[in-house]
C-alpha cells in the first residue's frame, strides 16, 4: 500500500507538489486518477504534517492505495525495450553525438529498418534534439565530411553548438565537427601564451582558433580547404566577436600552399587531421619558427602501446626533416574511435 495526497483543485496541485518536494516528502511525480490528482507521499507523512504545511487547504486528504508507480525511462534504450529484442538493443550504442539540436548515432546496417523508432526515442528523452541522423559512412575526403541518413525530426543540417560559453554554427553534412573534442579544444587553448602566432592547419569551422582567441591576445591563422567550413568559420568569428581577445585570420586554402608564403612564422602549430597528419609534418615544420616551437600532432594508433607508437612516429617524421624533438610535453588518448584503436595527441617541443 502507498500513501497519496488527494487533490481535487488542479490549479493548486503544482504548487503543493513543489512544496512537498522541497521538504523531501514526495515519492514520485503527480499521477492523474479520474478527476483527481494524486501525489505519492513518503510513508512518514500524516495528515497533521499536511495541515501544518497547507493550513489554507482543508479539503486535502490522504488515502492509501495499491498502486505501482511506473518507472520513468532513463535512456532512449529504455523506450525501445518493447520495440526491439534484447539482442538488438545490445547492438545499438548507448552513446551518440549531440551537436546543437542535432543528434548523430551509429546504427548497425541490419537495424536501419528500425532507425525511425530509434530516432524518435532519442528525441523523446532529449527534448532539445530536433533532428536525428544515422551515420552512413566514415569521415572521408579532403573536406572531411561524412554521409548521414536522416532518420527522425526536421530535415536540416545546420545548428548552433555551444562549448565553454562559445557558439559555433555547424553544418553536419558539409563540414567536420566533433563535440567529443570540446575538452581538447580548451586544453590546447589554455597552453597558448599571449603574443604567440598559431597556425591551425585544419581548422574546420574554427573551434581551436576561436577557443584560443577567446583566452589569449595572440594571432591565429585558421586554415581550411573546405569552402563550406571557411564560410562558417567567418560566421563563427563574428558570432563570438565580443568574446575574442586575439585576432583570427581565416584562410581558405591548401595549407601546403599557404606555407610557401608564411614560412617560419609560428610559435605553435595544430595538426588535427589524424588519418593523414603524418603527410603534413614537413609543412608544419616549414610553418614553425626556425628556433623552434610546439606542434600538437594528432594521429590514430592501435593498441597495445598506442601512446609510445604515436611518439615514435612523430619523432621519426621530425628527424626525417632535419629537426628534432627537444621534449614531449604531453601525450594522451583523445577518444576511442573503434575497439582497441585510439585518437592520440602528442604535444612536442621541436627545435
Amino acid at each position: 500500500m502507498m500513501k497519496f495526497l488527494v487533490i481535487s483543485n488542479k490549479r493548486m496541485c503544482q504548487g503543493i507538489y513543489l512544496k512537498l518536494k522541497r521538504h523531501r516528502l514526495t515519492k514520485g511525480p503527480i499521477i492523474r486518477n479520474d478527476d483527481k490528482l494524486l501525489i505519492p507521499l513518503n510513508n512518514s507523512v500524516d495528515l497533521i504534517t499536511i495541515r501544518r504545511l497547507f493550513p489554507e487547504c482543508e479539503e486535502l486528504r490522504i488515502e492509501e492505495k495499491d498502486y505501482l508507480i511506473p518507472e520513468r525511462p532513463r535512456s532512449f534504450k529504455d523506450l525501445l525495450k518493447n520495440v526491439l529484442g534484447s539482442d538488438e538493443l545490445k547492438r545499438i550504442p548507448s552513446s551518440f553525438d549531440i551537436i546543437g539540436d542535432i543528434a548523430i548515432i551509429e546504427i548497425p546496417e541490419d537495424l536501419m529498418n528500425r532507425a525511425e523508432e530509434i530516432g524518435k526515442a532519442i528525441m523523446r528523452i532529449h527534448t532539445r534534439v530536433k533532428t536525428v541522423y544515422a551515420k552512413a559512412g566514415r569521415v572521408t575526403g579532403e573536406y572531411r565530411t561524412r554521409k548521414l541518413t536522416l532518420i527522425a525530426g526536421e530535415p536540416k543540417a545546420t545548428t548552433i553548438h555551444s562549448e565553454y560559453g562559445l557558439r559555433f554554427k555547424v553544418d553536419v553534412l558539409n563540414t567536420y565537427f566533433s563535440p567529443r573534442l570540446a575538452y581538447e579544444h580548451r586544453r590546447v587553448a589554455e597552453e597558448v601564451r599571449d603574443g604567440e602566432i598559431v597556425v591551425d592547419m585544419f581548422t574546420g569551422v574554427g573551434p581551436f582558433a576561436i577557443h584560443i582567441a577567446s583566452l589569449r591576445r595572440c594571432l591565429v591563422y585558421a586554415v581550411d580547404l573546405n569552402p563550406a567550413a571557411y564560410r562558417l568559420l567567418i560566421e563563427n568569428i563574428k558570432l563570438n566577436k565580443r568574446n575574442l581577445k586575439g585576432e583570427i585570420i581565416p584562410v581558405n586554402a591548401d595549407v601546403r600552399l599557404l606555407a610557401k608564403y608564411i614560412r617560419n612564422i609560428a610559435n605553435r602549430v595544430i595538426m588535427n587531421l589524424p588519418e593523414y597528419s603524418h603527410e603534413f609534418v614537413g609543412t608544419a615544420l616549414t610553418l614553425l619558427r626556425k628556433e623552434g616551437g610546439v606542434i600538437h600532432y594528432y594521429t590514430f594508433e592501435d593498441e597495445p602501446e598506442e601512446l609510445e607508437k604515436a611518439v615514435r612516429k612523430l619523432r621519426c617524421l621530425v628527424e626525417a626533416q632535419g629537426r628534432r624533438i627537444l621534449k614531449v610535453l604531453k601525450v594522451r588518448r583523445v577518444k576511442s574511435i573503434a575497439p582497441h584503436r585510439w585518437h592520440i595527441v602528442v604535444d612536442a617541443l621541436v627545435s
